[in-house]
């Protein structure tokens, strides 16, 4: 019945096809923030820098690894103390650099302000990936970030850390 519906030769080279694709690899990590200006727990074994003052703020640092090729994605994830509506949405500040050895630490810095709205209590997402790929990221990079409250904004989170999905180069697995 096979051979009746289909030309045997197509199924051979849609079966060659699909053995010779290659698949793109992709890598995915997460780093806690290392400091900031009010270290907590917020509950079920969960810690971040609650930034919900006037210049309170929290850090994160990381090393880009050797086999990254790109940036797929990157955010911070935190944990809202408010619901921010749309129009109303927590506005924050990131700072990011991302400098290689010999480089001054403020290397491609890039500083953005972020407005976003969410429910209190949720894991949320801040997307940085344009920012940090603005960052000229390349292999062996060391990252740093400060995420702030400035004066007159309405941030009230924890900061819990920063996660980056990247493609992996040629021979990187």
């Amino acid at each position: 019945m096979w051979i009746d519906k289909y030309k045997v030769g197509e199924k051979m080279s849609n079966r060659s096809a699909r053995h010779t694709r290659r698949l793109e690899a992709t890598k995915e990590f997460f780093e806690p923030c290392i400091g900031g200006s009010e270290y907590t727990g917020i509950g079920l074994g969960m810690f971040g820098y609650l930034i919900d003052l006037d210049t309170e703020f929290a850090t994160v640092g990381s090393y880009v690894p050797w086999d990254f090729r790109s940036l797929i994605e990157a955010a911070i994830m935190f944990v809202p103390v408010a619901t921010f509506l749309p129009g109303a949405a927590m506005t924050v500040r990131v700072i990011l650099t991302s400098p290689s050895v010999g480089q001054w630490y403020g290397e491609h810095n890039v500083t953005v302000d972020y407005a976003k709205a969410c429910t209190i209590n949720r894991v949320e997402e801040l997307d940085i990936t344009a920012q940090l790929d603005g960052a000229l990221l390349q292999t062996k990079n060391y990252i740093g970030g400060q995420v702030i409250r400035q004066a007159g904004q309405n941030t009230n989170a924890y900061i819990m850390g920063l996660r980056i999905k990247y493609r992996v180069a040629p021979g990187g697995l």
